[in-house]
């Protein structure tokens, strides 16, 4: 309920709470009478049509003020129009002030009225305010009248009140609106999901204003306009706009969520509490005019040391500046001629005024002219008064002749600018051509001839006798220029030259190891004949032994010999096997003679077998270590060997071990000696056991006869609901929320897991605290629950309510408050005495409603009773022992 003053507001398009503090919605597009004030002459109207970014939504569009025959029209584009007429802010219009407060809101006082409206059509609110000494005034509209009883608030035109607002809303909706359709939504399905930014309203942001002004209301009017798709921005617009009211500033906007530009240089504030200061351009008092508002407001306002003037902040000197009909600017006190006017001067005066009067013009006199010059009286468009100007008489003047120049120079006027002309010979430079010298040819020479003034250039003959011989392949060709000099030159011939020896196209010839061939094709730079020339191939493959050889001073090497042959025989019979190549250095024993030995020596350049007989020396026979035995024999016919040979078998720490045979070193090292039938040799291999590691949460316990013995539990691996494994020693318990994990031993001496949940009772958080409930943990447990408020409304149904002789005929839904409150009694320090601290569930906002009694004469009667609307624990008066009254 509005107390003093009384408030009509309208925000989300379609809520509107009356003078009395009754709401409802508008849920149309249409036109609507909100206040009508017969007495004085006034009517507000409202607007509503498409919004401008989403027309299948409704916004309100406009909203027109009527007094005593003047029309004020506010548009959502934040255009003023005064008799259909566009006007710059503030504007005054007879007894209505018009005027924009932080470039998004409307703000319009008729002081005669008392009353007061503000707009703002990008959050779709307004107010209407009744200014002190105008309430209980009988007004009409869907904002009721301001008398403190909801109960005529729905007040028809004929004066009855209507129990159903939506008779009531439309009996004040306009229909003769030319060109307009009246669209309503009459359904309440929604058509797309719920948007989860409406939840912004219970968090943080808005937790001050929580304790003062529930957003129940707000959050559930958010979900109603956005689950039928329309904009949510004015819902919590208008919660933050009830929150300023009562001192709490939220800044919840931003860039991506519902945010507002601002225009020109103004800059966006949401918890503005300065007074907007503002150029007056339309009243001719005073040069600046402030606009305060009771409580903090969000908007566009000018930075600090700037003022609003015609929608641009500026310096608080444009304020002062006046402004002449082309649009020039002036300061205070400056002086100025019209350029449309030249017979006048202007002053610009306080307040803008520019005070303009007529240039007073002297008598004038004729002045003394020079010789062939006569005085006349002269007065042009841009001069005010006429004047004397000194003009030429070339009819009665004898002008001197103009002189003949020589040696570069012209005539020039020694006297510019009088009547009678005095001309002389200078020198005029800047006539001069601008031009370089010429490129003379090779037989003429270039020659600067001075003047007074200009240079001149001029090419001259210049003639060098010579003889001029042609190198070879070229004949020479005589001409004659215009100088009479004779010019040789030389014309290459259609042939091609070599070291100053000359061929015809098609010749061959040999040079430098290269077959040259004169070609046809012509040498763009010397005229002649191009000589082609490819380099001779020589034969450079060799038989098997033999190495190609330059041969210093030879176009072509030849073939050397580089290694050794050797042909193979059968000791008494003829060539009968294959040839082997030997290379320089190798020595080998000869196949036919095992007591000779060949070597393949190289002397100058050639290869060749070398041969010597073999000298047995005294037999060395070695002592074999462990593992070899002596072999002694004849490898060739000439002297026998004995060497070590390795036994059949592998040697271990001095043990030998057959072949194929396997020893076991230790548990877990086991060794094979194998025959490396690719090298004849035998060879011990060895390998060892390689035991995995054991998983976490188990241990290694040794077994005989077992190389890496077995994996035993030690503790239990548990995944917590957060992703983290740990590991539990045995006989413990650890707590994961709603999941106990104990970690127990069995008979048998393993491990085992054993996890507990705990299941709660579900039930719906956001709706417990919408409800005014509070979530508390119940015990020691994981789980949650909703207690209920400790003051609630309760309905209940009353059969009857009978006054005197009047009964009503239909039972009665009643609602009233009920619930704990604390109420306690305690000892004071202060004034030593027990104090009773009493607080009670009562009624904070009632609601009146209208029953109908059943007299016995038959008469029908109407009665209003209270139902408790909102509920709370307040303090009351307790009564003491003894009698005493307290708070």
């Amino acid at each position: 309920r509005w107390a003093c003053p009384c408030i009509c507001m309208g925000s989300s398009t379609k809520h509107i709470v009356t003078f009395d503090g009754a709401s409802f919605k508008l849920l149309g597009n249409c036109s609507y009478t909100l206040f009508l004030d017969t007495m004085h002459d006034t009517e507000v109207t409202l607007h509503n049509g498409p919004c401008r970014t989403a027309p299948t939504q409704t916004c309100m569009t406009s909203i027109e003020v009527r007094y005593k025959g003047s029309k004020v029209h506010l548009d959502d584009d934040m255009q003023v129009k005064v008799n259909n007429l566009v006007k710059s802010t503030p504007v005054r219009e007879g007894e209505i002030e018009a005027t924009v407060y932080g470039a998004i809101m409307h703000d319009i006082k008729i002081t005669s009225a008392r009353l007061q409206l503000t707009f703002t059509p990008q959050n779709n609110e307004f107010t209407i305010q009744q200014i002190q000494g105008q309430q209980f005034m009988k007004t009409f509209g869907l904002c009721g009248s301001c008398d403190q009883n909801e109960v005529n608030d729905f007040m028809l035109r004929n004066g009855s009140v209507s129990l159903d607002h939506s008779n009531f809303v439309n009996e004040w909706t306009i229909k003769d609106i030319a060109g307009k359709s009246c669209n309503s939504r009459t359904s309440d399905e929604c058509m797309v999901p719920v948007n989860e930014k409406c939840m912004v309203l219970l968090s943080s942001l808005f937790q001050k204003c929580h304790e003062v002004m529930p957003p129940a209301p707000y959050l559930a009017l958010c979900k109603d306009s956005s689950c039928h798709g329309e904009d949510i921005c004015d819902i919590i617009a208008a919660y933050g706009h009830t929150c300023r009211m009562q001192g709490i500033c939220v800044n919840w906007r931003s860039s991506s969520f519902c945010g507002i530009e601002c225009p020109g240089t103004m800059q966006y504030d949401f918890c503005s509490t300065s007074c907007m200061r503002q150029c007056d351009s339309v009243t001719s008092v005073g040069v600046n005019r402030t606009q305060c508002t009771n409580a903090p407001n969000e908007g566009c306002f000018c930075p600090e040391g700037k003022v609003l003037y015609n929608g641009e902040c500026v310096i608080e000197d444009v304020c002062t500046q006046c402004i002449d009909e082309h649009g020039g600017r002036h300061q205070l006190m400056e002086t100025w001629i019209p350029a449309s006017n030249p017979c006048q001067i202007c002053i610009c005066l306080e307040n803008r005024r520019m005070n303009c009067t007529t240039k007073p013009c002297a008598t004038a006199a004729p002045p003394v002219c020079a010789e062939c010059e006569i005085p006349r009286l002269r007065k042009t468009s841009d001069q005010c008064c006429s004047e004397y100007e000194c003009l030429c008489d070339l009819v009665s003047c004898h002008l001197p002749p103009i002189p003949h120049c020589e040696d570069g120079l012209s005539p020039v006027l020694l006297n510019p600018g009088e009547c009678k002309s005095t001309y002389g010979c200078a020198c005029k430079r800047e006539t001069c051509p601008l031009e370089s010298p010429p490129l003379c040819p090779h037989y003429k020479a270039l020659k600067t001839m001075k003047t007074q003034c200009c240079d001149k250039y001029e090419c001259v003959c210049n003639c060098i006798n010579s003889t001029v011989t042609c190198p070879t392949g070229y004949q020479s060709d005589s001409t004659m220029n215009d100088c009479g000099c004779i010019t040789t030159r030389c014309i290459p011939e259609k042939v091609c030259v070599r070291q100053d020896v000359t061929y015809h196209v098609g010749s061959t010839w040999e040079e430098n190891c290269k077959q040259c061939t004169c070609t046809s094709r012509e040498d763009e730079v010397t005229g002649l004949y191009v000589v082609e020339c490819i380099q001779k191939q020589c034969n450079e493959i060799c038989p098997v032994g033999y190495v190609y050889t330059k041969q210093e001073g030879l176009c072509c090497g030849k073939c050397t010999k580089s290694a050794c042959q050797e042909e193979a025989r059968v000791r008494g019979d003829d060539v009968l096997g294959h040839t082997t190549i030997h290379a320089v250095g190798d020595v080998w024993k000869s196949p036919s003679n095992p007591c000779v030995i060949n070597e393949c020596i190289q002397v100058n350049g050639e290869a060749f077998v070398q041969q010597s007989n073999v000298s047995c020396g005294e037999l060395h026979v070695p002592k074999c270590p462990l593992g070899f035995e002596l072999q002694c024999k004849q490898i060739t016919e000439c002297c026998p060997s004995c060497d070590c040979v390795p036994v059949h078998g592998c040697i271990m720490n001095g043990t030998i071990i057959g072949a194929g045979e396997m020893v076991l070193v230790d548990e877990c090292t086991r060794c094979q000696c194998n025959v490396d039938s690719s090298l004849s040799k035998f060879r011990l291999m060895c390998g060892k056991t390689s035991c995995p590691p054991c998983p976490e949460g188990y241990k290694v316990e040794k077994t005989n006869g077992s190389c890496c013995g077995t994996c035993a539990p030690s503790a239990c691996t548990v995944k917590l609901t957060d992703g983290r494994v740990i590991t539990l020693q045995p006989n413990t318990t650890i707590k994961d929320g709603c999941r106990k994990h104990t970690c127990k031993m069995n008979v048998k001496g393993g491990l085992v897991w054993e996890q507990m949940i705990q299941e709660c009772q579900q039930f719906d958080r956001v709706k417990c605290l919408e409800e005014g409930g509070k979530v508390v943990p119940i015990g020691d447990t994981c789980c949650e629950t909703c207690i209920e408020a400790e003051c609630r409304k309760t309905t209940r149904i009353l059969k009857h309510i009978q006054i005197n002789d009047c009964i009503t005929e239909n039972p009665v839904d009643i609602s009233y408050c009920e619930g704990k409150c604390t109420t306690k009694s305690i000892y004071s320090l202060e004034k030593e005495k027990v104090e009773d601290q009493c607080i009670c569930c009562s009624a904070t906002r009632t609601n009146p409603k209208i029953v109908s009694l059943h007299c016995t004469n038959g008469m029908m009667v109407q009665h209003q009773i209270l139902n408790a609307v909102e509920c709370e624990c307040l303090p009351h008066r307790c009564e003491s022992d003894f009698g005493q009254k307290h708070i």
